[in-house]
């Protein structure tokens, strides 16, 4: 009861309840509950964002940091270095790229219950972190874009919780690779000569240089920090299925992993959210199985289109687990009842390569898209509105997300969701080769690609997944063997590499966690104006940009 006190409490806060007696306290509490329409969740969240403050390793002044972000945007803030975007700044701040950053906070709880479970999750840390919670170590990061959860429970306090992150430089980690491996040669847009790192780093290509932007190699918690409390069980990763779809009835799977101690029986309770409609129940008992699937309908359903076919419909799905008829975790979801077929049909011209949604043949039209910002973070949710407007607004109907850049923020996708703009989305590799038989870095990539697949599969934007953009028309069109003398054993491995990639791990992992997707190994598949290579799927056609072709030749 005085924990159901505490939150009224927390829902009128301006009252003043001092010299109020128990007794009728306890009464009010009661009819409260009866009216107020909220339901009392188990699974509360605490965002980590406020009082960090961030320092160069071996220094002792410490500076106020910005988090999410990176070490730039709050040396520039704090006027320790230039905008590196006026004249030759950028010159002047490569030096951070080299040293390693430490950041810190303390904070306190509301409340602590050493009978419920308590997660630090990590959404992106940029890039080599080592993360140490009062004074234990807790985990080493290796990857931009995945995300880190930790169990904490029995190292928090109610008081003087502290946290450090010290960041490496990715210089310095990845050095010995350049003395041992190949790959480095094949870096052609890591602005430096002779410390060509990228291609060893899971952190976003264009960081290290490209041809279109600057070098700004960042470090920092460049996506949210939060503490998860919860109870026994939570929802954790959730999927929806759509096994047919016709005019009048689209049948579908959720597939749903809850995570925790199974000590009951418990009901999942599936709802459309716009009409409050049950799509479907399932009693679950204990013991069961982490993975539960429910099969459910709707009739009549309408579907997504892109913007210039019709209107990109949205369903709102709710999805609650409860115990009791109190609901532990509930999470919500949107979705868009459409099909995608990328068509390879051998023709007269050697095979095609097209995309139908909902069974129509569409001519797309759209941009590749690289990240909007170097120092991520500086970006707002106004900033992705803008480009996508802009999309939308000179009809574009497909969007692809480059291999150089990030896997981008949900936010993104929703908003194509909503816009009814088609995605194709890359896997992070981009202009070079990568070092798949390396064991940790493969493994490093699996997991990367694994939660990324699970947190992107469910937007009915998505159309298709790419291994990489210009590998492998670089590794058999751009003379990298001659060039750089990659011969013999170097030549193998290579070629060894961009097999595991690109033909065995990512088309495995599409075809285990989003089996309704077209996978494409690499973009383009044509080689750009050379004769008899204009007849297999996608063309990158670079001669008005760099071979003096005028406009007119696309």
């Amino acid at each position: 009861m005085m924990e159901s006190w505490s939150v009224v409490r927390r829902c009128f806060p301006k009252f003043h309840y001092s010299n109020i007696p128990n007794m009728i306290i306890m009464r009010c509490i009661v009819i409260l509950l009866l009216l107020i329409p909220f339901k009392l969740l188990s699974v509360n969240i605490m965002e980590l964002h406020q009082n960090w403050r961030f320092r160069k390793a071996g220094d002792n002044t410490w500076y106020e940091a910005t988090v999410p972000g990176v070490v730039q945007m709050d040396l520039i803030r704090h006027g320790v270095i230039p905008d590196p975007f006026y004249g030759t700044n950028e010159d002047s701040i490569q030096w951070i790229e080299r040293e390693d950053w430490v950041y810190e906070l303390t904070f306190d709880l509301p409340n602590f219950d050493s009978s419920k479970n308590y997660e630090l999750v990590f959404e992106g840390l940029d890039t080599y972190a080592e993360v140490t919670f009062n004074g234990e170590k807790l985990l080493e990061t290796s990857n931009m874009y995945r995300r880190w959860r930790v169990d904490v429970a029995r190292l928090l306090r109610l008081e003087q919780n502290h946290l450090v992150i010290y960041f490496k430089s990715p210089l310095t980690v990845n050095a010995d690779k350049l003395r041992g491996t190949p790959y480095h040669k094949t870096a052609e847009n890591d602005a430096l000569k002779d410390e060509k790192v990228s291609v060893y780093a899971r952190k976003a290509p264009y960081h290290f240089g490209w041809d279109w932007g600057p070098r700004i190699v960042t470090s920092g918690i460049w996506r949210p920090v939060k503490l998860v409390e919860w109870d026994n069980i939570i929802l954790d990763e959730i999927q929806i299925y759509q096994k047919s779809l016709s005019e009048e009835q689209a049948i579908l799977q959720a597939d749903i992993i809850i995570r925790g101690d199974f000590d009951a029986n418990y009901t999942i309770l599936l709802k459309n959210a716009t009409n409050n409609e049950i799509l479907a129940q399932q009693n679950i008992t204990n013991p069961f199985s982490e993975n539960v699937i429910i099969d459910f309908t709707i009739n009549n359903p309408q579907l997504w289109w892109t913007h210039n076919l019709g209107e990109p419909y949205l369903y709102n799905f709710i999805i609650e687990i409860s115990k009791d008829g109190q609901v532990i975790d509930s999470k919500s979801m949107r979705y868009g009842l459409r099909t995608i077929e990328l068509v390879r049909e051998k023709d007269k011209f050697g095979e095609s390569f097209y995309f139908k949604l909902n069974g129509i043949p569409v001519f797309m039209k759209g941009a590749n898209y690289i990240p909007s910002e170097t120092m991520l973070p500086r970006r707002t949710t106004a900033d992705l509105d803008r480009i996508l407007n802009d999309a939308k607004a000179v009809n574009m109907n497909m969007i692809r997300v480059w291999g150089g850049g990030i896997y981008e923020d949900d936010y993104f996708y929703d908003k194509c969701d909503e816009m009814g703009l088609l995605v194709w989305q890359d896997f992070m590799f981009a202009c070079s080769m990568y070092p798949g038989v390396d064991s940790a870095f493969y493994e490093n990539v699996k997991q990367e690609a694994i939660e990324n697949v699970r947190r992107l599969r469910n937007h009915p934007s998505i159309a298709a997944w790419c291994g990489n953009n210009e590998v492998d028309i670089a590794w058999h069109n751009w003379g990298w063997q001659v060039r750089f003398l990659i011969i013999g054993k170097e030549a193998q491995e290579m070629k060894e590499s961009y097999q595991k990639l690109f033909h065995e791990l990512l088309p495995d992992i599409i075809k285990s966690e989003d089996p309704q997707r077209p996978y494409v190994h690499s973009s383009p598949l044509s080689e750009g104006g050379k004769s008899g290579n204009l007849d297999n799927g996608c063309m990158h056609y670079w001669k008005p940009w760099n071979m003096n072709d005028e406009f007119d030749g696309y």
